[in-house]
C-alpha cells in the first residue's frame, strides 16, 4: 500500500503542475482577447475568464506543491534503531558463555621459624630456653561470586528489582557483575543484586546474566 501510495503522489503532483501551467496558458488567451476584442462587453468577459484561468492555476500551483511536500515526507526511511529494554521485551538473543578456564591457586608458603641465638650459662646466671617464635597463621579469602552480562542489546541495571525501577547503569554484553546475596522474584521474573566493578550496587533480571563456573 505504502509502495502504490509513493508512486501515486508524484503523478498527483505532476498532473496538478500541468495543469497549472494549462489555465495560465489560457488566462493569457483571455488577456490577449481582451485587448483586441471590438466591443467593450466582449473586453469585460475576457478579462472575467482571464482572472478566473488566474486563480485556478494558482490553485493548481498550491495542490501540486502539496502533493510534492507529501512525497517527501512519505519517501523518508523510518529510524528502525530503537533501543530495546531485554527486562520489558523477554524475547533476548542467547548467546553461549564459555566457562573460564580454571586457574592455578596459589600455595600459601610456610614461613621457616628463626631460631634465636641461646645463651651460653655461666656459673653465676641461670640458663635461658630460647623463646619459640609465633607461627605465621595462614588465611584463605574466599574470591567472590561474579556473573556476565548475556544479552546482546544489554540490560539495565535497576535500583529496585522492578522493571518500573531506576535506570542506574545501561549494562552491555559481556559485563562482569559481582553477584550479592539478594534475590527476588517480582512480576514473574526473577531478579538478582549485584555489584560493578566500579562500586554500583542494583538489581538485573536473572535471565540476562551468566553465572560464572568456580573452578
Amino acid at each position: 500500500m505504502n509502495e502504490l501510495l509513493d508512486l501515486l503522489i508524484p503523478i498527483f503532483a505532476a498532473i496538478s503542475l500541468l495543469v497549472a501551467v494549462w489555465f495560465a496558458l489560457r488566462a493569457l488567451q483571455f488577456r490577449y482577447q481582451s485587448s483586441h476584442a471590438p466591443y467593450g462587453v466582449a473586453q469585460v468577459e475576457a478579462r472575467k475568464a482571464m482572472q478566473i484561468d488566474l486563480v485556478r492555476s494558482f490553485a493548481a500551483v498550491i495542490i501540486g506543491l502539496i502533493f510534492f511536500g507529501v512525497a517527501g515526507l512519505t519517501a523518508r526511511p523510518a529510524d528502525d534503531t530503537a533501543a530495546v529494554d531485554p527486562t520489558q521485551t523477554p524475547a533476548a538473543v542467547q548467546t553461549e558463555t564459555s566457562a573460564p578456564a580454571p586457574t592455578d591457586t596459589l600455595q600459601p608458603t610456610q614461613a621457616t621459624p628463626v631460631e634465636a641465638p641461646t645463651t651460653e650459662p655461666t656459673a653465676t646466671s641461670p640458663v635461658i630456653p630460647p623463646t619459640p617464635l609465633p607461627q605465621p597463621t595462614v588465611t584463605s579469602s574466599a574470591e567472590p561470586l561474579t556473573a556476565t552480562v548475556s544479552a546482546a542489546a544489554g540490560v539495565w541495571l535497576r535500583a529496585t528489582p522492578s522493571t518500573d525501577g531506576d535506570q542506574l547503569e545501561w549494562l552491555l554484553d559481556g559485563t562482569v557483575l559481582e553477584l550479592m546475596a539478594g534475590t527476588e522474584s517480582v512480576e514473574e521474573l526473577d531478579w538478582q543484586q549485584v555489584r560493578t566493578l566500579e562500586g554500583v550496587e542494583g538489581w538485573v533480571a536473572a535471565p540476562y546474566i551468566s553465572r560464572e563456573v568456580q573452578p
